[in-house]
């Protein structure tokens, strides 16, 4: 059982008013700039930060320290091995102050990497996250955010269409500051490719977003690597930043497009990896492991089941969870930068940090046991072929540098 009293917090209770009383808030300037539009709003209202009480919960915090930190693909940009994912359940099921408990626990543990996105309850998430950082009063480079724009839904959908024109794209990201009530987020990742959109003009857009200081990265989710490689292609020849990161579902059912095609995208382009995994998010969610909604079809979801129940007896050896044994098992591999938790609860944050700790006992024979239950390694195909992808401005057979046979050959992952 672990205690903390309103005392031992009183620390971080008279930092907070020191900052406060120097202006050391993350306040906005609506003057300096404009599209922020009005923080003043009780959408915004920042109140003085509440001390904790007593917080219960039956795992261990993480030792002071144990956090590991990576290089975002081959950017100077250090994240945490472990990211904070406020989605669907922050907006909704969380109040306000069960939401700050979980992220400023976060914060000093170490997970100082917190991806939202504008589609996630309507912006909510965005709004929900801004509060709790303005009311923590951090300092804007003690953490990192990042957040996903969705071009199909949420608000930056439109009637019209947009896509990821270059109206959507700055308008989206705007907003999504306005939501979080902040200058910049480190990184913008652009949530699925708009086949209509020239490759060009959202290239050319996140430089713009960059040049501007709205962001200083800019990344994808859910790419195939053919359009990850067209894109940093696109960006080398007008002199824009390439993406930077992919973040892409990754677990012991999905492994073909982290295993074999990111590596390769990495040494090539310097692409580094955020995964999420349903065992780390939708049974924060309430949903058992490999659900019908995560891996779609009774037949896939039977064949899990049975492989998870086989791979119990290897879990009991190590002394821990289903949930951190998955979570460990993305993480032992070394082409993963971070990996996003979702948890809902105290002890489901302290469990899935404890994680880092358990990578450690994953030993060459224990991997090699749990192989032969999944059963399931990805064999080579080469898709992107070394040279073969290539920025030309010829019409022949070519589209935004791309060649048809490619694209079409591309398995979209």
């Amino acid at each position: 059982m672990w205690l903390i009293t309103q005392q031992q917090t009183s620390h971080h209770t008279q930092q907070h008013a020191h900052m406060q009383h120097h202006g050391y808030r993350n306040e906005i300037n609506a003057n300096e700039y404009p599209f922020m539009g009005d923080t003043n709003s009780p959408a915004y209202s920042a109140t003085p930060s509440t001390p904790r009480y007593e917080i219960f919960a039956n795992f261990a915090p993480p030792a002071v320290g144990s956090m590991k930190y990576k290089n975002l693909g081959k950017s100077g940009l250090q994240i945490p091995t472990v990211g904070f994912g406020l989605w669907s359940a922050f907006g909704t099921r969380l109040s306000d102050q069960a939401a700050e408990e979980l992220v400023s626990v976060a914060y000093e543990n170490g997970c100082n990497y917190f991806d939202t996105g504008d589609a996630f309850v309507n912006g909510r998430s965005e709004v929900m996250l801004g509060n709790i950082l303005r009311k923590r009063g951090w300092k804007r480079n003690t953490y990192m955010v990042s957040t996903k724009l969705f071009w199909n839904n949420g608000p930056s959908a439109t009637a019209g269409g947009c896509g990821l024109s270059r109206k959507m794209l700055t308008e989206a990201l705007e907003a999504s500051l306005r939501r979080l009530q902040l200058r910049y987020v480190d990184i913008v990742i652009i949530n699925k490719l708009d086949g209509m959109c020239p490759m060009e003009e959202i290239v050319r857009t996140m430089g713009n977003l960059i040049d501007r200081g709205l962001t200083f990265y800019w990344g994808t989710s859910r790419w195939s690597p053919v359009h990850i490689m067209e894109a940093f292609s696109v960006a080398r020849q007008f002199n824009c930043p390439p993406p930077t990161c992919e973040q892409m579902e990754y677990h012991m059912f999905t492994r073909e497009k982290m295993e074999l095609y990111m590596p390769e995208l990495y040494h090539k382009v310097g692409v580094g990896s955020i995964v999420w995994s349903p065992f780390s998010l939708n049974n924060d969610e309430g949903i058992a492991f490999i659900s019908k909604r995560s891996l779609k079809t009774d037949v896939k979801t039977n064949i899990a089941q049975g492989k998870l129940a086989e791979l119990n007896g290897i879990i009991s050896k190590l002394s821990c969870d289903m949930t951190q044994f998955t979570t460990a098992w993305s993480l032992r591999n070394e082409n993963v930068n971070c990996i996003l938790i979702a948890p809902r609860s105290l002890d489901q944050l302290y469990s899935q940090l404890n994680t880092i700790k358990l990578i450690s006992k994953l030993t060459p024979a224990i991997l090699e046991e749990v192989e032969k239950v999944l059963d399931n390694r990805p064999m080579a195909r080469k898709i992107v072929p070394s040279g073969s992808v290539h920025v030309s401005l010829a019409p022949n057979g070519c589209e935004n540098g791309v060649s048809t046979s490619q694209r079409e050959s591309a398995t979209n992952l």
